[in-house]
């Protein structure tokens, strides 16, 4: 499937008549609500999976490769809106940047000086604890943080933690994935090769592993553009869903590290297991999307409540682990004890949340800001006219809706 910025068509009134489509037949108010707590309920996830490790807990099950499972959740669904935003809202390269980097830089500044200042905490309260456990993620600080930031913390294998701040790994690969997509969609046939090819340079092949479910979320999002709502069909992707679900709980979380072992793909050695869950995700998806007119009223009374959660989902996903840090560091509570984790479990959710209210409203501060600097860099008017893809090779003169 070729993905286009006007969907599955080109030009003129077909072009119009796709983005209508995907603008007001997919994403209805009950589709929305359910992508809202499908994206909440994976962020919950990862924290409960992380909060069964070790450092923080003995006598629970092991949950740690339910977070993986939410990670190519989260990778369907980032795929799956991204293509929407960029058939709805931001229409060229220059507009999709500034929107992308906003909504990152809004939660990952405040996650690096949140990680920063709760590891220095952990460590002078119990140096041990800290050390046995992410000592080797505290060397070369400034190093980190700047691959962090620039999204090259998994380039080539190499996973660069920042500090104690695992989950960070993920951006490492979700963010290339924007631009492999920009790039391919917004650019002409000669930049678009050069620049998709000097990405592979920067970030190395192993990413493409995982790539798989980025793609298929969007392209997902052009299926469903063209699969009316059908009870038969969402029953049996819910059955479809429920049995690949059971599957998952009966291998615990596992579903096909044990067959074949490439450790040597870092992040990406589990992708086996990504792609299965991957389907099941879609498949998921696929049964709310035909069933939504049957279940909308249900849905629709959660609005509000999936509007509030929803939007600290982020924010969850990137500050949870060094909050889980800091309090075993301050508290020393027993690992065995349920009613302690829960608590631990419930007051770091809190937090993230209150967090998420200074943070992610800051999303159109960090848009402003970046155009500012933007107008600022040397030659402008070129860098602007390359973002906004009106500068071909060749010619500056050719227009600027034209696809490769």
């Amino acid at each position: 499937m070729k993905l286009s910025a006007c969907g599955l068509t080109r030009h003129g009134s077909k072009c119009k008549r796709a983005l209508y489509s995907a603008k007001d037949d997919l994403m209805t108010p009950g589709m929305s609500v359910f992508l809202d707590l499908l994206r909440f309920f994976a962020a919950v996830t990862v924290v409960l999976g992380h909060l069964c490790q070790g450092p923080f807990s003995t006598g629970w099950p092991n949950f740690a490769p339910l977070a993986a499972l939410s990670v190519a959740t989260f990778f369907v669904l980032s795929g799956f809106v991204i293509r929407y935003v960029s058939l709805n809202r931001d229409h060229q390269l220059f507009d999709f940047t500034i929107a992308r980097l906003a909504r990152i830089y809004s939660v990952l500044v405040p996650a690096i000086v949140i990680t920063a200042a709760a590891d220095t905490v952990s460590y002078y309260l119990d140096h041990a604890y800290y050390l046995s456990n992410w000592g080797d993620n505290a060397t070369w600080p400034l190093l980190r943080i700047l691959a962090c930031l620039t999204f090259v913390n998994e380039a080539y294998g190499y996973d660069i933690s920042l500090f104690s701040n695992v989950p960070t790994w993920s951006l490492g690969y979700e963010v290339p994935f924007y631009f492999f997509y920009a790039f391919a969609v917004f650019l002409h046939k000669g930049r678009r090769v050069v620049a998709i090819g000097l990405c592979m340079i920067a970030t190395g092949p192993h990413l493409f592993v995982l790539m798989p479910p980025w793609i298929a979320g969007a392209c997902l999002f052009d299926v469903l553009r063209k699969v009316p709502p059908s009870s038969r069909l969402g029953a049996l992707s819910a059955v479809l869903f429920g049995c690949i679900a059971f599957a998952t709980f009966h291998s615990r979380f596992d579903l096909a590290s044990h067959i074949y072992s490439f450790h040597w793909l870092g992040k990406s050695a589990q992708f086996l297991t990504y792609y299965i869950w991957t389907i099941a995700t879609c498949l998921l998806i696929l049964s709310i999307h035909c069933l939504e007119p049957h279940i909308r009223g249900i849905l629709l009374q959660m609005k509000k409540v999936s509007t509030i959660l929803s939007s600290s989902t982020f924010s969850i996903y990137l500050y949870h682990f060094p909050l889980l840090v800091l309090v075993y560091s301050i508290w020393h509570y027993d690992r065995g004890s349920t009613a302690a984790k829960l608590l631990v479990f419930g007051s770091v959710l809190i937090s993230c949340f209150v967090l998420s209210r200074w943070t992610e409203a800051k999303k159109r501060s960090w848009a402003a800001g970046l155009r500012w600097i933007a107008s600022q860099v040397p030659a402008a008017p070129v860098w602007e006219s390359v973002l906004h893809g009106r500068f071909w090779l060749g010619s500056s003169s050719l227009p600027s809706n034209r696809q490769g």
